[in-house]
């Protein structure tokens, strides 16, 4: 009997011992973890690329199912737990896990950025939530993110998440670099000179200008000011017969490129400039956002939905690579003198008209809601 006890105690032994070894391996970072503002510790358990998504596994789980449960009671073993499920996209699935639940009522921010360090706001896709990682104790806290939009034609991708300091400025509190395992090189487009002038129903409208890296019209409110991304400017004229055309303006746009990315900017979304997105400067209507996307493709579209109070409206689409004006080294924007009437035009495009009655339907939903990463 006592050898029987003898013999048992030390299989266990031998069981955590070996265990705790595997789980060190297996959950030691690979990348120095970053950390909160209030000292929380984050890591990237897990990378995933897929329509498919799972919370991380443990290679200690494997190993401590074998104990019997009052032994896993009392060394305090919590297995993790998380939601299964599949997007109705690929997406890039990140998770996340913090040395503390204080994390999931703190504000923290996510971007995506390229290879070199340009960086653009993460757009959620696909589930959005928390989890449990697995680990001794009840401490740990698990965050997923998933993302269809990212930087596809870089081999690598860096996840940067941001806090606010007590002056309101943006903070970098972790930065992971990650293969891109979604990497795609996609064939391109090929943009032309601006400036283009499209037609339709008797009027000329004219993409002036498409510029990245460009300084805000004015400060930046709460909660704009807490996205990531350079600020993006596209300027356009609509003229009638050889005259400015009053009463036109651009609520939204859509901008796909050939990588399968696409997306919707307007005035409801934290992207824009305190909540507007188009004004009125002399005959340009100057539309301001957040940039949503990265370097990497030689083109976009632009589909630009032009709109009168008294008139039907029209989509116009237009192929585009704006004028980088920021230093990705170091992602931030040079100082630029506001665009004036006449001036030399920047960028690329090209484009196409499209009728309003042929462009009346949108993105489908997503399985889950689709936000900006703030």
């Amino acid at each position: 009997m006592a050898w029987t006890k003898l013999k048992t105690s030390g299989v266990v032994a031998a069981v955590l011992v070996l265990g705790t070894i595997a789980f060190l391996l297996g959950t030691t970072l690979t990348q120095a973890p970053g950390r909160l503002r209030d000292g929380t510790r984050v890591g990237l358990e897990k990378v995933s690329f897929g329509t498919a998504y799972s919370p991380p596994k443990s290679w200690l789980a494997s190993l401590l199912g074998h104990l019997p449960a009052n032994w896993l009671s009392r060394i305090k073993w919590n297995p993790g737990s998380g939601p299964t499920g599949t997007a109705d996209r690929e997406i890039c699935a990140f998770w996340l896990k913090f040395s503390s639940p204080a994390a999931a009522a703190q504000s923290i921010s996510y971007a995506l950025a390229d290879e070199t360090g340009f960086e653009a706001p993460m757009i959620f896709t696909g589930f959005y939530g928390p989890y449990q990682p697995a680990g001794f104790g009840t401490n740990h806290f698990g965050l997923a993110r998933g993302a269809a939009t990212f930087p596809r034609r870089s081999k690598t991708i860096l996840l940067r998440l941001y806090q606010q300091d007590d002056g309101g400025h943006r903070v970098r509190v972790a930065e992971f670099r990650i293969k891109n395992l979604g990497f795609k090189d996609s064939p391109s487009w090929k943009p032309q000179p601006l400036p283009v002038d499209q037609h339709t129903n008797g009027l000329v409208l004219t993409l002036v200008s498409a510029e990245v890296g460009t300084t805000p019209p004015g400060p930046v409110l709460a909660p704009y000011d807490r996205q990531a991304g350079e600020w993006s400017e596209f300027r356009f004229r609509v003229s009638e017969q050889g005259q400015p055309a009053a009463g036109w303006t651009i609520k939204e746009m859509w901008i796909p490129d050939t990588a399968g990315k696409s997306y919707r900017i307007s005035a409801q979304d934290n992207g824009a400039f305190n909540g507007q997105f188009s004004r009125i400067e002399g005959d340009e209507i100057i539309c301001v956002h957040r940039w949503e996307s990265w370097t990497d493709e030689p083109a976009w579209k632009l589909r630009v939905h032009f709109e009168h109070p008294a008139k039907p409206g029209c989509w116009v689409e237009y192929l585009v690579r704006p004028e980088f004006l920021t230093s990705t080294a170091a992602n931030r924007p040079r100082r630029k003198t506001p665009a004036r009437f006449g001036r030399k035009h920047r960028g690329q495009v090209a484009g196409a008209t499209l009728c309003e009655r042929f462009w009346s339907r949108r993105r489908g939903s997503l399985t889950c809601p689709t936000e900006r990463g703030t």
